[in-house]
């Protein structure tokens, strides 16, 4: 078994993030993804709860850019986002246990300041003796 710490994992929202639908996975955000099992060579869904109790998906993947280079994106459908969301405001990854295995979940800390200790606290993740993660944070998340 060992530990790996993961740097909180948070955004400041621009219009061309929730206009654009598949922003560039930015470095944290992938660290984390890669947890859950992500391969960004397929395109892969997970699972996704806002704290609100909101369920939809996010999607991973990658797409060729100028030159050959590989760009990570990742998409939160609009319609959802743009509910839970606004241009200027912060969104924050982290997990929570759902009846069938652990979930990502995003918190809108601008709008729930209650979540604020998102954007400062490291992520603990434990190998397990199973072959997966297990997550950990300092206060427990309740959705």
């Amino acid at each position: 078994m060992w530990i790996k710490i993961i740097p909180p994992v948070y955004k400041k929202l621009t219009k061309t993030m929730l206009t654009k639908g598949n922003p560039d996975c930015f470095k944290e955000l992938k660290a984390f993804a890669r947890l859950f099992g992500v391969d960004f060579t397929k395109k892969v869904e997970l699972p996704l709860v806002f704290t609100d109790g909101t369920e939809t998906v996010i999607r991973f993947y990658q797409v060729t850019g100028n030159g050959g280079r590989k760009d990570c994106r990742y998409n939160i459908p609009a319609g959802v986002l743009k509910q839970q969301a606004e241009v200027g405001d912060t969104i924050a990854f982290s997990f929570t246990h759902a009846n069938d295995g652990k979930v990502m979940l995003v918190a809108n800390v601008t709008r729930h300041k209650e979540y604020e200790y998102l954007t400062r606290d490291n992520i603990k993740a434990t190998w397990t003796d199973t072959g997966s993660y297990d997550f950990y944070h300092q206060k427990k998340l309740e959705v």
